[in-house]
């Protein structure tokens, strides 16, 4: 009876314990049958260049590669990494400091797939006692009016006690299918971090909307993340404006002063979130910019488009609006 009562109360645990925790106790385990489960199919999105996962100070780093495969942190030696048996996943469990970013490398038969960081989140990136989790929608795909022939993926986030019958704030995240579900465990960790934040009152609860960048359209090829994030107009505003946000409003009514609403982004999300804010200031007044991309990536001087190397000039020629940056 008394091995009966532990082992359920082990099960218990097994079911309590959080998706992460989960992952890198199999690790910790070489527990080959659990790995290859949620490699393969509860974390997918570590099979890529930038593929690590991180519960406290145990940082999980995972890769795809038919070869043998290896991992520098930090810049120091490869070491070595284990073949999830009957996969082509391969993982190190290594222990690292908090409060900074690590830097790490995989390399497979002797060639990088490029180099990325990994955070050493603090606490409020975990779950915590008593927090309330908001709600996240299904998938929603839009057809365009403002970008012909293009079609693109949303979510909407919403933390518990927004109140969205008569106007919650709104926060617009470009690249948004890299926050949702699972995959914002190896990111933002946008809907832990906002509801713990919520919790403590530091912030209101508010509506994300977690947009993708669309495909179809003029772009060469499928995918229109440049020609909608880097162009310096004020299409992506229009196209926030006009058609996505009316849409989301058809079930969570949002603020409409700017002061209230603001927009994000890394890379070339980050130029396009400063560059709705920049032409639609009335609606947008507060910017969190990532690593942007100010650079001239889609200049196009025959049609008349400033690269993004030109906001630094347009601030200061230009007369003073109301962002917060």
């Amino acid at each position: 009876m008394k091995a009966l009562v532990v082992l359920l109360g082990g099960l218990v645990l097994w079911a309590q314990m959080h998706l992460l925790q989960e992952l890198i106790e199999a690790a910790r385990e070489d527990n080959h049958a659990r790995l290859k489960t949620l490699l393969a199919g509860g974390m997918p999105g570590l099979k890529g260049r930038d593929g690590a996962a991180v519960w406290g100070q145990d940082f999980l780093f995972a890769v795809e590669s038919a070869q043998t495969a290896t991992v520098s942190i930090d810049h120091q030696p490869p070491l070595a990494m284990r073949r999830v048996e009957g996969t082509n996943y391969w993982y190190s469990l290594a222990t690292l400091r908090l409060g900074t970013t690590h830097n790490y490398n995989y390399f497979a038969d002797g060639k990088s797939p490029g180099a990325y960081d990994v955070a050493g989140y603090n606490p409020d990136s975990y779950p915590l006692p008593g927090v309330r989790k908001g709600t996240l929608s299904a998938m929603r795909t839009h057809t365009s009016g403002v970008y012909p022939g293009m079609t693109a993926n949303y979510w909407v986030y919403v933390n518990t006690g927004a109140d969205t019958a008569n106007g919650a704030p709104l926060m617009v995240w470009q690249d948004g299918e890299s926050i949702v579900g699972n995959n914002d465990l190896l990111r933002l960790r946008l809907q832990i971090v906002t509801d713990n934040l919520v919790h403590k009152k530091l912030i209101p609860p508010m509506v994300h909307v977690l947009i993708q960048p669309g495909n179809g359209g003029e772009a060469t090829g499928t995918r229109m993340r440049s020609v909608q994030y880097d162009t310096v107009s004020d299409r992506y505003s229009k196209y926030l404006l006009e058609e996505i946000l009316p849409e989301v409003e058809k079930s969570h009514r949002l603020r409409r002063d700017a002061y209230s609403r603001a927009i994000g982004g890394a890379s070339s999300g980050a130029i396009c979130a400063w560059n709705a804010a920049w032409y639609r200031p009335d609606q947008f007044s507060r910017v969190l910019s990532h690593i942007g991309s100010y650079s001239g990536i889609q200049w196009k001087p025959e049609q008349q488009l400033d690269g993004g190397y030109i906001v630094p000039y347009k601030i200061r020629r230009e007369p003073k609006k109301n962002i917060r940056f």
